[in-house]
């Protein structure tokens, strides 16, 4: 059909933008019967809101259109649309809220909210460990192992990667053989102190990844400059050094041996 053959109507209204009093008044009888129809449509809010907390739990956006069997595209307009679906069929919703965290894999792309990967690279950081003896570990440069502790977000196989290194040295003193190490070492101390950064013990396995967590374990001061109860002080030494505890809290060797001193 031609466009001099099209009746007039809505259709000609919309595609035409014809606005002679026919196609006006068929438009204005279409929208006012389809606000007289009951909605089935359900609030998309809070469906947004679960596919947030799956994405934070390692779910991309690719996995969690495939377990709820709809187009990658719908959950796509569900988040960045240049105006964000706002009402959503109900059997679409149901799908969507049906899925749980921890019901399926991330795949190593999906990006996920990287407190505990930044928390973990920090407490090795307090605990001695220099960004390059990070980075050889990591297989990246010292530059990158700062991003990561900046992110926001990483992808899941990186903060897979970090759990992995962080279980492996939370209990582990740096090399300390030469000078360089030990001046290496010392500086990621001092850095941790002064950055208020959390020691690994000060972590429980349980709160490392909560946001709303704080860190509360063994010898951890938020601003350093003081030294913990005599009973953490003497806790610390039986793993670190006098020197290694005299850097976390920002404060000389011979405080501490004035400190134990002092109570016996």
């Amino acid at each position: 059909m031609t466009t001099t053959e099209r009746p007039h109507g809505r259709t000609k209204y919309l595609k035409e933008r014809c606005r002679c009093s026919v196609c006006r008044a068929a438009n204005s009888r279409y929208e006012n019967m389809r606000k007289l129809r009951p909605t089935t449509l359900v609030d998309a809010g809070p469906v947004r809101e679960h596919v947030n907390m799956l994405r934070e739990h390692g779910l991309g956006t690719r996995r969690i259109a495939t377990l709820a069997g709809m187009p990658r595209q719908n959950i796509q307009a569900l988040l960045y649309g240049k105006r964000p679906t706002k009402r959503m069929r109900p059997e679409g919703a149901a799908r969507i809220l049906a899925i749980k965290p921890g019901t399926d894999e991330p795949t190593s792309g999906a990006r996920m909210d990287a407190c505990g990967a930044r928390r973990r690279l920090q407490a090795l950081v307090s605990n001695g460990w220099c960004y390059r003896e990070l980075a050889e570990r990591l297989g990246c440069n010292a530059g990158h192992v700062g991003k990561l502790m900046r992110a926001g977000r990483l992808r899941y196989s990186t903060v897979t990667r970090i759990k992995r290194m962080f279980d492996e040295l939370w209990d582990v003193a740096p090399p300390e053989n030469t000078v360089e190490q030990r001046r290496a070492a010392a500086r990621a101390r001092s850095h941790a102190v002064a950055c208020g950064w959390a020691p690994a013990m000060a972590w429980d396995d349980d709160t490392i990844d909560d946001p709303d967590a704080a860190a509360e374990g063994a010898g951890f001061i938020a601003h350093g400059r003081k030294l913990p109860p005599l009973d953490e002080l003497q806790w610390l030494l039986e793993s670190e050094s006098e020197r290694a505890i005299a850097h976390r809290f920002g404060v000389t060797e011979a405080a501490i041996y004035h400190a134990l001193r002092r109570a016996a």
